[in-house]
Formats: C-alpha cells, structure tokens, sequence
C-alpha cells in the first residue's frame, strides 16, 4: 500500500484504521493493533512481547506472509468480510476462532435501499477509483444500454481518479492508458447524456453534493474488495445500491440491488456484459445477506504455528509463491498452482448462484481470419439468445477443456455450442467425443467449413 494522503485508497484505508481500533478499544478494551496496509506504524509504537492485533484490510495475502517477518510473538487477527475469513481458513488452515469479523455496520451503518424507479429520471453514481478491477468500461456500457436500448433518462457520474499505480488484479491484464481507453471509450458512443468524469472529492463529503435521484452502483471483481467504504456511505445515506456480488459485498445486511458475479464476467466483450446487466437491472429484486452476528474476541496464535502454516503454504504453491507473496497477480496465471489458487480465492469471493449460463466451445479455428466472420456472426447470436434468457455465456477453446474447473462449468450448463470444422465428417472425434459428452444437453453446432 502506497503511502498517499491523495490516493482513494489510502484514504479508505485510513478511515477504516480509526473505525476499527475505536470499536476494538471499546468491546474488548483492546490495544496494541498493527495494520499492515497502513504502513505507519513504527515498532516502537507496539509491546512485541504481549499480544498483537492484526487488521488485515485488502492486502491480507501479503499481509498473512508478511506475518513471519515481524518480531511478534503471539498474534490475533481481525479481517472486514466472511469472504476473507473463509478464505484465510481453507487455504492456510487457521482456526475458526482464530479470526474475528468486524461487522461491517458497527463500522458505518446503512439504512435498507429503496425501490429504484426506473421511469424517473436518475444518476448513478460510482464513487472510488478508476481501474480494470472496478469493471468501469462494463458499467459505462450498462448505462449506455439503459439510455439508448431501453430509453430511459439515466446518466452517469464517475467521481474518483484513476489508479496511479501499476497493479494487476484477478481476470486483467496490465493495461496501459487506461484513463485514455475510459474517456476514448465515452467518446465513441452515442449517448442522450454522456457520463462525467469528477475528482474524488473528501471521504465525507461526496455524498453531500447535490444529484437527481442519486443511485449508488459498482460492479466491482477487486481482490481487495473486502468491504466498499463509498458502498456504505451510501447506504447510510439512504440512497438506492448497486453492487456486484463479490467479497464484502457479500456481508451487506441491508436490502439492496445485487449484480451477479457471474453476469459480470460472462463475457470477453464489456459492451455484451454491460447489455446483460442492464437487461438484468430492470427486473432485480432487493435482496439482503443474512449474517452471523455473533462478534468475540479472536483467540490468539502463537507465531510458530503461522510460520508452519505459512511453510506448508510455500511448499504447495512451488514457484507460484512468490509470485503470491509479492502480489504479482498477472503472474499467476502461467503455472497450474497458480491457477489453482486464483480459483479458490474467487470461490472465497463469490457465493453460489442460481443463474444459468450456456457454454460455447471453439476449436483452433478461432484464429483463423478466414473464418472469423463466421464466428462472429454466430457468436452474436449465441449472446444476444443468452441475454434475451438472462443466462450467461462462457467461451472457452478446446485446449481449456483439459481443466477440472472448465468441465464443472460446462456440465453445469444448460445449453453447449459447438464450434465444429466439418461437422459431417464421421471421423470428426472431437464432434463425436463431445456429443458423446453432452448427450443429456442441448447442442447447438457451427459448422464454420471445411
């Protein structure tokens, strides 16, 4: 974490800092708090040799590896979302009672969301910093679909800066320019109101600027999204919310709009999720999580035992370790282990859901231009149909059909595309493997030629 009194993030960081110790202070008379994505807090400042309370905030990975660097000797940790704490059990092996959840309303409290009144004129409004990760270009076609495909008076403000450091998140790739990519992309759509574009403003003070019928939205897949300040700001505001259904998120008690995860991601193409999720939008429900009150003092753990968990931990990712240790997500994806890891961390963050999806699966043709325009007409149909459907669709090459993951996705879906060359060929094994397959599915086949 960058030290920046100007970056959004540091700022939340710092607000959740103060929050959290005040209420430690109070329930437990409780000191000695050590917050390793604050970075300010010096040695000197803690009594190594009692126990020390660990806020683990966004970086919890780092932090969780950090752990063995600090001169502790006995340690208790406290996160901000069931999400981490789910995911800090399963993969290191710490007890259950070992973490204690800050429950997100004795932070901030929110009031439940009203109705959205999609016939009245209003602005939704996303409020943190601008990047890959917060699916920006994905909300930016959501509201493009609203204004033009369903003609209703929605416009779109962006209050927040763009993320001055070179991060890659879960699902991206390092992007250069994305802040030319955003305004190129506001650019070259129609628009009866096109979005604005605002600097982040002081943590209390942006919900206080005057809006028409403010509604609140992010779509955000952050993998340091374990509770969304601005998100419960504008609960306590009272405003309408929109969020996606990942991380803290998942801990939101209040009735509020929530987006799948699964819609958010079932497409290469921002334009095709944002037609999804607007079409999604206008028939949602509120919804409220209903979560484990219960708030106690987390037992303490001896650092010896961190260590040995943070050993076996090394051991099982192999080289992927450091590439976890130092948050080089991007990193991740170019070694079994560490594909492995970033699917068990998004299960930590998602929830099950009962949404549908279809499957297309393509073969080398792919990226042969001479048949591209083929594909791309039939995909075109295959996602509008998925969107008519509310389903998602997941695209996947024949060469990810050797993953266990990509198999659980594909028999879990109701309808399988098939890209084929030749379908009429009898000795076509793949056609002939896959119906095999799938027998119990509805098949659609391409035959993209000889």
């Amino acid at each position: 974490m960058i030290n920046n009194e100007y970056d959004s993030s540091f700022r939340s960081v710092k607000f959740l800092y103060k929050r959290v110790t005040d209420i430690l202070e109070n329930q437990f008379q409780l000191d000695n708090f050590f917050c390793p994505d604050l970075g300010e807090v010096s040695f000197e400042d803690l009594n190594v040799e009692r126990t020390v309370n660990i806020l683990m905030f966004g970086s919890f990975v780092r932090s969780f590896f950090e752990l063995g660097h600090w001169p502790f000797k006995s340690i208790r940790i406290w996160v901000l979302s069931h999400s981490v704490k789910g995911f800090l059990i399963n993969e290191f092996g710490l007890d259950d009672k070992s973490i204690s959840v800050i429950p997100r309303n004795l932070i901030l409290d929110g009031i439940d969301s009203p109705d959205i009144d999609w016939k009245e004129n209003l602005e939704l409004i996303y409020a943190g910093r601008l990047n890959e990760a917060k699916n920006i270009e994905c909300l930016i076609h959501t509201v493009h679909s609203l204004q033009m495909k369903y003609d209703l008076n929605v416009k779109l403000t962006l209050l927040g800066d763009f993320d001055p450091q070179e991060k890659v998140y879960v699902e991206y790739k390092k992007r250069a320019q994305f802040k030319v990519e955003v305004i190129s992309l506001i650019e070259s759509l129609s628009w009866k109101q096109a979005p604005r574009i605002l600097p982040f403003i002081e943590q209390d003070e942006w919900t206080k600027k005057e809006y028409v019928n403010p509604v609140f939205i992010s779509l955000s897949t952050n993998i340091f999204e374990d509770y969304g300040v601005s998100v419960q700001q504008a609960l306590n505001e009272g405003w309408p919310v929109i969020v996606s259904g990942w991380g803290g998120h998942l801990d939101i008690t209040q009735d509020h709009y929530q987006v799948p995860y699964s819609l958010i991601t079932a497409f290469d193409e921002s334009a095709y999720r944002g037609e999804q999720i607007a079409s999604y939008l206008l028939e949602a429900k509120k919804i409220r999580h209903i979560i484990d009150r219960e708030f106690y003092l987390a037992d303490t753990v001896e650092m010896i035992e961190i260590n040995k968990m943070k050993h076996r931990a090394v051991k099982r990712y192999g080289a992927a370790a450091f590439s976890i240790m130092r948050s080089e997500w991007n990193e991740l994806f170019f070694s079994k282990e560490g594909i492995q890891f970033i699917e068990r961390y998004r299960k930590s963050f998602t929830q099950k859901e009962a949404l549908c999806h279809d499957v297309l699966i393509v073969s080398d043709y792919y990226n042969n231009k001479d048949l591209f325009p083929d594909v791309l007409a039939f995909l075109d149909g295959a996602i509008q149909k998925s969107i008519e459907e509310k389903k998602g669709l997941l695209i996947f090459s024949y060469i990810e059909l050797c993953s266990k993951e990509v198999w659980e996705k594909i028999m879990k879906s109701q309808r399988v595309y098939l890209g084929i060359r030749d379908v009429k060929n009898k000795l076509n094994t793949s056609y002939n493997k896959l119906c095999e397959l799938f027998e119990e599915k509805d098949i659609v086949v391409l035959d993209v030629g000889k």
